[in-house]
């Protein structure tokens, strides 16, 4: 961390979490086996609650392959890897005990602005412009009004806290 701070923590089944005393602070990198993911993030950690921080992608191209370079590929979302990791947030989000970083907020705002949009163009099927959606690091890609209605379903619930 920018403090000076380490932690060490592994992922199971894809999901890496860790429990931290009390503290704020600005995650420099995400060291995974020898490489890292840039980061920069901040965040609050409170007790009895859980600091969602997103998911790592991992690239789908040859570069999986190369661990360095596959560091540097990977992507962040707020997207949870399976549904039941899902279906885990959104039970801390119902007990209030889920935060979420401002950059996931930023994140979801966006997605609801999208929504609100891909609301109106309801039975439209051809013709409408592309919705964007970006990632944790910046990366954009278009998503349909579908595609923006569904994830905005699943996903809007992070959008209280």
């Amino acid at each position: 961390m920018k403090n000076g701070k380490k932690y060490e923590a592994s992922s199971l089944y894809s999901v890496f979490a860790i429990v931290l005393p009390a503290d704020s602070g600005q995650i420099n990198s995400i060291l995974v086996g020898k490489d890292s993911l840039p980061s920069g993030m901040t965040f609050t950690i409170q007790p009895g609650k859980l600091t969602y921080l997103g998911t790592i992608v991992a690239p789908t191209d040859v570069m999986m392959f190369i661990p360095s370079m596959a560091c540097k590929a990977a992507d962040m979302t707020f997207k949870a890897p399976t549904n039941v990791h899902r279906e885990i947030l959104k039970d801390w989000a119902v007990s209030n005990r889920l935060l979420v970083t401002t950059i996931i907020k930023e994140r979801l705002t966006e997605l609801q602005n999208n929504y609100h949009t891909s609301s109106q163009l309801m039975g439209i099927q051809f013709g409408y412009l592309p919705l964007t959606s970006t990632s944790l690091k910046g990366v954009e890609k278009q998503m349909t009004p579908d595609e923006v209605i569904k994830e905005y379903r699943d996903y809007g619930f992070m959008l209280k806290n």
